[in-house]
């Protein structure tokens, strides 16, 4: 075998095992701004913030965030999390920008478990026929331990503050008149308690908004409140993955939990895994455990995301846990076999200020109910196995030996440890997979092919290397258009006109066109630039902005059609030589898009890497996440939505929101339901023409095409239609075909149904969101 072909099959061997090891790193997250800029925080199962900022003693008072190594240090307020965000869309719903998840703003009046779940299926709020009743993970995605719980037989809710944003959900605390309770403001979910009753009946975990905690109530007998939700039919489900080293990755959340829990590490002052509040949060943060140092004690939501309510002591005989975790077994104060309370690092304010702390119970939820009949406690399972209750952080369990509050909640104080960590993308991260030793194995290999790779490749003759960008050819303005918007006429460097604006590289379509490029769109803010597809010129634009390679944070694409994709591998790849990382996101198929072109491009990317005296593996950090529309997920500080648009192929639409505005690309479309939901109140939609664009040469009628298109791209009918509904504020037409454009005609045919601005793009024309 000649030189030539060693030295091709084993540069293909190793970017077959570098793609492989490529795509296990999709699922690889991290928390920390210094070791990737610009995350992905697109996850199926999005934790999202307590919404707890401050921070407390053991003895309820507020104090200063304490620094590490100090008492206290490491509580829910000084843990990096996605903040709660939600659009209010005007129509009785409200979107969580976080979760994807569409709820409706105002419960109603209550109603009966039988009722709640009837009209689920009646329920039209905002005109769309799919609500269902939410899972209790769902729900509990929605609490904000920013609230104040009342006292349990309180006559006013004054001082007491709802665990809910009732800046976007109407909230109602319990009816006096009608007999309850202050703290009656429990709400429905389709969760079903899989425990034994004390009378047979069934119980369903709850979510209470007024004193911040979950516990199962009976379906019959009782009234709730209801919100109903739609969207994201994947929130809640877990994807855990053993890694074969004493820890384990939910991929869904993007945390990585230990396997083990306090007690089988004998941990704690006393040796046996039980600890107070204190000592949990000063374990958790300086424990080493399976290499990793950054262990923390988890906040209610994150702990409460990996209860599995198909489980519990009475039904499997086992915690309401995967299996995949390992509990400590407990005898309980029922003397029988049980499993521990687990705390968790947010503080529950009540009247008393922060004296408590939260707890996931994992085993029964045991409470000393009180029979009036007898005046006599029984010890129950009153809660639940999988409730939220709270526990005093400090003090002697003994001194509570009817329990406390209203149910008689077992006080035990001293409970367990299970911590967590974010998973981090820098050289300390574990990659997590399905079978950790395989992943290991691959990696080696990889590792020594890459070393024959180098050896082989030092022998080999140097060329010229190309200088990354091509040089403009002189583009020059359009003729007629004001100004001379192209190339030519702008700032050698770009300046953006404003903090979030979007810039259109590429206004054409297939068809070659000399004055404008294909299509392509690049979203900056704050500096930072994201390149939506990048069609036929896409590279020459960006020399013309002044904008480099390296400066491209994320590389989305729309669908995989040529136009729109004719520059990728050469900007993939010149990016990957340029080092760092960068995010690439785009629909079903962009893994395989990205694996073929570093297979097929491996022998020049070691030699070019050669050339720079690196090694391959010093520049494969791209983050790939394929999308198929629905889900949300964040680039820096910027949230970004999808949907699934109708096209001959594949296609997603992307919303960018900043500052309050927001930013819409449609790459292209036939008409969209899903478009028009995505677009509601834009600042700017980007917007397919069609095709069907008035030009001068069809005598001021529109394209001859639209017609026979209508399965792939929009008539002036559906631009016009789609951008109306909607109620984007200014539609900026793309995809524009060779040939003059009469924009008048077209804008003014466009007006008779919308009434917002519309502009015909022309290549490098910058279009800002108006000032709110």
């Amino acid at each position: 075998m000649n030189m030539s072909r060693r030295k091709w099959l084993i540069s293909i061997i190793v970017i077959t095992f570098l793609g492989k090891v490529l795509l296990l790193s999709s699922f690889i997250d991290s928390s920390s701004p210094q070791a990737n800029p610009l995350p992905i925080s697109e996850l199926p199962y999005s934790i999202v913030s307590t919404g707890q900022t401050e921070c407390f003693d053991d003895n309820g008072r507020v104090i200063p965030p304490p620094k590490p190594g100090e008492m206290f240090y490491g509580q829910d307020a000084q843990i990096p999390q996605r903040k709660p965000a939600y659009r209010n869309n005007g129509d009785g719903t409200i979107t969580d920008l976080n979760t994807g998840l569409m709820w409706t703003r105002d419960p109603g009046s209550k109603k009966t478990y039988k009722e709640a779940i009837a009209d689920a299926r009646q329920c039209r709020v905002g005109g769309y026929d799919d609500w269902r009743l939410p899972t209790v993970k769902e729900l509990y995605s929605l609490i904000l331990f920013s609230g104040i719980e009342p006292r349990p037989q309180s006559q006013s809710s004054a001082g007491a503050r709802p665990f809910i944003d009732t800046n976007y959900f109407a909230f109602g605390y319990g009816q006096l008149d009608r007999g309850e309770r202050i703290i009656d403001a429990q709400f429905a979910t389709a969760t079903l308690y899989t425990g034994r009753t004390m009378d047979g009946d069934s119980l369903m975990f709850g979510v209470n908004f007024a004193d911040g905690r979950i516990k199962a109530y009976p379906t019959r007998g009782k009234t709730f409140y209801v919100l109903y939700v739609r969207g994201n039919p994947n929130y809640g489900k877990n994807d855990f993955h053993d890694n074969g080293d004493g820890t384990i990755t939910d991929r869904a959340t993007g945390l990585m939990w230990m396997k083990y829990d306090s007690g089988h590490l004998k941990a704690g002052p006393r040796k046996d895994g039980r600890m107070t509040w204190r000592e949990a949060l000063e374990w958790a943060t300086n424990l080493t455990y399976a290499g990793y140092s950054d262990w923390r004690l988890p906040t209610a939501k994150e702990l409460q995301s990996i209860v599995d309510y198909t489980r519990s002591p009475d039904a499997t005989g086992s915690p309401a846990i995967d299996p995949v975790f390992e509990v400590t077994e407990i005898v309980n104060e029922r003397r029988e076999k049980d499993y521990p309370y687990y705390w968790t690092s947010t503080t529950l304010v009540g009247p008393g200020g922060g004296r408590e702390a939260v707890y996931i119970a994992f085993g029964r939820g045991l409470g000393w109910l009180l029979n009036p009949a007898n005046g006599r406690r029984a010890l129950v399972d009153i809660h639940g196995a999988g409730c939220q209750r709270s526990d005093p952080k400090n003090g002697d369990p003994r001194q509570y030996p009817f329990g406390r509050g209203p149910q008689g909640d077992v006080v035990r104080i001293y409970n367990f440890v299970r911590c967590v960590r974010n998973i981090k993308t820098d050289s300390e991260a574990k990659i997590s997979s399905e079978n950790s030793k395989k992943d290991k194995d691959l990696i080696n290999s990889a590792s020594r092919l890459l070393s024959a790779s180098q050896t082989i490749l030092q022998k080999g003759s140097a060329e010229p290397e190309p200088g990354g960008f091509p040089q403009s050819k002189g583009l020059t303005p359009r003729q007629g258009m004001p100004g001379g918007r192209v190339g030519e006429n702008l700032p050698r460097q770009f300046r953006p006109g404003a903090e979030f604006s979007i810039v259109v590289l590429g206004s054409g379509s297939p068809q070659f066109n000399p004055e404008r490029s294909g299509p392509s769109a690049l979203i900056q803010y704050r500096e930072q630039y994201f390149l939506v597809d990048m069609g036929n010129g896409t590279q020459a634009r960006l020399y013309e902005l002044g904008v480099s390679l390296r400066d491209i944070a994320a590389i989305l694409l729309t669908h995989h059609h040529l136009d729109h994709n004719e520059e990728f591998i050469p900007i993939l790849i010149y990016r990957l030589l340029r080092g760092g990382k960068v995010n690439i996101i785009g629909p079903p198929g962009t893994e395989k898009f990205v694996s073929f072109a570093l297979q097929f491009y491996a022998e020049d990317m070691a030699y070019r890497m050669k050339r720079r005296g690196r090694m391959l593996t010093d520049t494969f950090e791209p983050n790939i996440r394929e999308v198929k529309g629905g889900e949300g997920f964040r680039l820096g500080d910027m949230k970004v939505t999808t949907a699934k648009v109708n096209h001959t192929i594949y296609t997603v639409a992307y919303r960018f929101e900043a500052n309050g505005q927001s930013i819409i690309i449609s790459g292209d479309t036939a008409y969209s339901d899903s478009l028009i939901e995505l677009a509601r109140g834009a600042d700017i939609l980007v917007l397919d023409s069609g095709e069907s664009i008035i030009r001068y040469e069809n005598g001021g009628q529109p394209g001859r095409r639209a017609a026979q298109q209508n399965q792939a791209h929009p008539t002036l009918q559906d631009v016009c239609t789609m951008a109306e509904k909607s109620g984007a504020k200014k539609i900026v037409l793309t995809h524009i075909p060779p040939g003059e454009v009469d924009e008048a005609s077209t804008i003014k045919t466009i007006n008779k149904c919308y009434h917002g601005q519309v502009i015909v793009a022309c290549d490098l024309q910058e279009i800002t969101p108006a000032k709110k």
